[in-house]
């Protein structure tokens, strides 16, 4: 992931490899990480952004096949 952040120039398919091993990583901190009920509403934004990102690849791989 930061390999991808150091490039000057990144492609399309980089950006989207590392925004799918961020949100795999963020939810599964939230199944599989310490449970704290005022921690998770503070990631309620990060959350409801990859939940975002994860509907536009799924609906981008859909439509091109």
């Amino acid at each position: 992931i930061k390999e991808n952040f150091n490039k000057e120039e990144i492609f399309l398919h980089e950006q989207v490899e590392t925004l799918l091993c961020i949100s795999f990583r963020l939810r599964n901190n939230l199944y599989h990480g310490i449970k704290c009920v005022k921690k998770l509403y503070e990631q309620n934004e990060n959350f409801a952004q990859i939940n975002k990102f994860l509907i536009l690849v799924i609906e981008r791989y859909n439509n091109d096949n």
